[in-house]
């Protein structure tokens, strides 16, 4: 992974087992200073417990020491947190502090015995992305990739500003983007983009109801800064809905169902990442089966779009990928990691592997 750095790049290595400690203090990367790295990573060895929050936080703390145009702060890890801050909320807050100060926080888990609902949620809150990994001979893949993302990235601070209809209410599907909204306007924050890497950001909109045939439209615009730090912008194309009585409402083949599947495939990922989140925080599976269970009560009610069918074959899939995050801790990673993937644009960087 070092490999993916260039000379002047800052770097610095934190290890985190029962204590934290900086194994490699914040500097410029030249020839001299790879060789004392890789000195450095030989002496690493595993053991102990898992301070991860204090991980994270000193990470945190050396990047705000030596910060850069671009920061990004890669944790990873292979078991639960168990030492120092374990609540997924908070360590969760850790990673929000830090986007709000520019830095990137993704994660790495690796195996089956780390907590996948807090990794992704600090990756959420930290603006970066989730990876998960079955044994160690992938992890360099992984993080050369996620430091290649970072190293190339075609958009900071991209943000959809989009003008609503008076009454209406927006939000994303997907807790990865944060939304605001007052009166007609709403911004959607879709953070730092890398290049080639194509975004789907499904938005839910609640109109007010309007007598037939009235028009309501949307339209708006996308912000973001280039990597030369030039602020920029895009016209977004207009959307109209037209308000028809309910008896002449129907689905139109070509148009309604393959975005109606679209959307299905989003809400498939965010009610597995709601229920994984769900387990994580409940103090017994009560609070995680009510939240099953209006997960899929709402996926039946917008696949029956697509037919009753087609409808009943979603919600069955629906309830065996539930049953796996309760039983199956390699497959429920696994599950998780595809619903990330999806919702937030993550790569696959070892495809041999999986």
């Amino acid at each position: 992974a070092l490999r993916r750095l260039h000379d002047g790049d800052t770097f610095s290595l934190v290890t985190f087992a029962n204590d934290v400690t900086c194994a490699f203090e914040p500097a410029e990367l030249s020839d001299h200073t790879r060789r004392v790295v890789q000195s450095a990573l030989q002496e690493i060895e595993a053991g102990g417990r898992t301070a991860l929050c204090g991980g994270l936080e000193l990470g945190l703390e050396k990047v705000a020491a030596r910060k850069q145009d671009t920061n990004l702060v890669l944790l990873l890890s292979d078991g639960q947190a168990n030492v120092g801050q374990t609540d997924i909320e908070a360590v969760g807050h850790r990673g929000y502090q830090a986007r709000q100060r520019d830095v990137i926080v993704s994660t790495v888990g690796v195996g089956a015995d780390y907590n996948e609902a807090l990794m992704v949620e600090i990756a959420t809150q930290g603006g970066g992305r989730f990876y998960h990994v079955l044994d160690a001979a992938q992890i360099g893949a992984y993080m050369a990739g996620e430091l290649g993302e970072v190293a190339a990235l075609a958009a900071r601070d991209a943000t959809l500003h989009l003008d609503v209809p008076v009454g209406a209410a927006l939000f994303p599907l997907s807790s990865a983007y944060l939304a605001q909204q007052s009166g007609g306007q709403a911004t959607v924050s879709l953070g730092d983009i890398p290049s080639d890497l194509e975004l789907e950001v499904p938005i839910r909109l609640t109109l007010p109801a309007q007598p037939a045939p009235s028009k309501l439209s949307v339209e708006g615009s996308l912000t973001y800064r280039s990597p030369a730090g030039n602020h920029l912008s895009a016209q977004l194309n207009r959307v109209t809905v037209r308000f028809v009585d309910p008896a002449a409402f129907g689905k139109r083949e070509g148009v309604v169902v393959p975005v109606a599947e679209r959307v299905l495939g989003q809400m498939r990922s965010a009610n597995v990442l709601g229920v994984s989140r769900a387990m994580a925080m409940g103090k017994g599976t009560a609070e995680a089966q009510q939240r099953a269970d209006a997960e899929l009560a709402a996926l039946r009610e917008y696949a029956a779009l697509l037919g009753e069918e087609r409808g009943a074959e979603e919600v069955q899939a629906m309830e065996a990928e539930f049953a796996q995050l309760r039983a199956v801790p390699v497959a429920a990673k696994m599950a998780v990691s595809r619903a990330f993937a999806q919702q937030r644009g993550a790569r696959k960087f070892d495809v041999d592997k999986g």
